[in-house]
């Protein structure tokens, strides 16, 4: 009888398995980069950070599986799921770098990387929380600017997006990208 019930819940294993998918028992884990992944990531994910005292890179094992779920999530069309658990992987690693890092300039783009899973994630709110303390970081950052604008026509708030559009232009005046913002919300 024993024999017998080890077989019917194996069965069951089995079916259950199936049903599920075969991408929600393989879970990527973003620790691991492969070298296709890393030529999609920024040269400090290479070579690691210069100017950033050893003690304080801690958090440089977090940022570049954050980028790494990132583009992941980004590139990822088709299934869902794992879409999901990419963002949530990125915004764990974005959140963990930025209770770690003191340094102003990877702050500012850990703020920028977080937002952009929380505009994905459908949370523009949060995003734009995060796209302003990037900001206030690195206010001469032209992406973060166009993350905003983006965020703020998104929301419907065009004359926030024409702001940001105009202080842009004051730091880069011929700032393609910062052009064609405006002539979109004109």
């Amino acid at each position: 009888m024993s024999s017998r019930l080890f077989k019917y819940l194996r069965f069951l294993c089995v079916c259950l398995l199936v049903s599920m998918g075969s991408d929600s028992y393989a879970v990527k884990n973003y620790f691991e980069i492969s070298a296709s992944e890393m030529k999609m990531l920024p040269n400090f994910c290479k070579t690691g950070i210069k100017g950033v005292p050893q003690k304080e890179r801690i958090w440089m094992n977090h940022l570049c599986p954050g980028l790494n779920a990132l583009n992941h999530a980004k590139l990822n069309f088709s299934n869902q799921r794992s879409k999901k658990y990419a963002l949530e992987d990125a915004e764990r690693h974005f959140t963990y770098t930025l209770g770690h890092i003191k340094n102003k300039k990877y702050r500012s783009f850990a703020f920028l990387k977080r937002g952009e899973v929380y505009s994905a994630n459908g949370d523009r709110v949060a995003a734009l929380a995060d796209y302003n303390q990037a900001l206030t970081l690195a206010p001469k950052n032209i992406a973060v600017h166009l993350a905003l604008i983006d965020t703020y026509i998104k929301l419907g708030d065009i004359d926030a997006a024409r702001r940001i559009i105009n202080q842009g232009l004051k730091i880069k005046p011929n700032s393609k990208s910062l052009l064609r913002r405006k002539k979109k919300v004109n």
